[in-house]
C-alpha cells in the first residue's frame, strides 16, 4: 500500500533526475511511495531515464514511467 505518491515531472532532464532518484532511493521507508515519471523529453534521453528507473527499482522503489507532456 502506498501512501505518498511522488511525481517527477521530466522534459531532458539530467543531473537533477540523478540527485532526485537517489533521494528516493535512501529513504528508510521507500516502500510507501509510489513514484510516477512523467516523461516528456526528445528520444535521446530515453536510454538515460529508463536507467535512472531500473536503479529505483533495484533499490525496491515502485515506479512507473508515463509518457506525454
Amino acid at each position: 500500500m502506498s501512501l505518498l505518491p511522488v511525481i517527477i515531472p521530466v522534459k531532458n532532464e539530467g543531473e537533477n533526475l540523478i540527485r532526485v532518484c537517489e533521494s528516493i532511493t535512501r529513504q528508510c521507508y521507500k516502500e510507501y511511495f509510489e513514484v510516477v515519471i512523467v516523461d516528456n523529453s526528445d528520444p535521446e534521453y530515453e536510454e538515460y531515464i529508463t536507467k535512472r528507473i531500473n536503479v529505483m527499482k533495484s533499490a525496491e522503489v515502485n515506479v512507473e514511467l508515463l509518457h506525454g507532456e
